[in-house]
């Protein structure tokens, strides 16, 4: 296990992705019209790999943004609080 763990990962399978399938099958299907084997297996670069993530975690935090914030909310926000900055006056 530690000989397999300190060797440099050189790819990924799409099916490794935690958040969907449809990346594989997209990816199987367009190499099904390539002709490629069906038997082989798929791989994809580590940077394939974390790009493809990353627009999974994108959309996760897209998701997460209230759909009401608007600009009068926020100056609302900033109204609210403003007691917590404390005037800026000149030292002589």
């Amino acid at each position: 296990m530690v000989a397999a763990s300190s060797r440099p990962i050189a790819g990924a399978r799409p099916s490794e992705c935690p958040l969907c399938d449809e990346w594989y099958t997209q990816l199987r299907t367009q190499a099904d019209k390539e002709g490629i084997d069906s038997r082989q297996v798929i791989a994809v670069s580590l940077d394939d790999f974390r790009r493809h993530l990353g627009e999974h975690l994108e959309q996760i935090a897209l998701f997460t943004i209230p759909p009401n914030l608007d600009a009068q909310s926020i100056s609302g926000f900033n109204e609210h609080n403003s007691h917590m900055s404390g005037n800026v006056v000149g030292l002589p």
